[in-house]
């Protein structure tokens, strides 16, 4: 129970600034594709706007506020993974052009 309280005070302290941060860690990684790191931060940042909605209970203006945000930056960050794969599919189909065309050469 003393770990309940003590998550409860972390509530208190954090606020939206430091899911922000959170948030803009978890996307540069990403963006980098340090994807050990992004999954590590992902579930930081789980817990966290878990321990907020828990908080908030009753308070429905700043649940859907933390909610819509939370949504919007999932969104981001599939558009990094999709933009991420189509290049990553971009550059296998050019070496595989590359090769294909280096193997029929005479």
């Amino acid at each position: 129970m003393a770990g309940y309280f003590l998550m409860l005070d972390a509530v208190e302290t954090m606020g939206a600034s430091d899911l922000d941060l959170l948030t803009q860690d978890l996307q540069s990684c990403l963006q980098s594709q340090n994807i050990d790191e992004a999954l590590k931060l992902a579930e930081k940042r789980h817990n966290m706007i878990v321990a907020l909605f828990e908080d908030l209970e009753g308070k429905t203006a700043d649940m859907s506020e933390i909610a819509g945000k939370s949504m919007q930056d999932l969104s981001f960050e599939r558009s990094i993974l999709q933009a991420q794969r189509s290049v990553d599919r971009t550059a296998f189909v050019a070496r595989r052009t590359a090769v294909s065309a280096y193997m029929k050469q005479p």
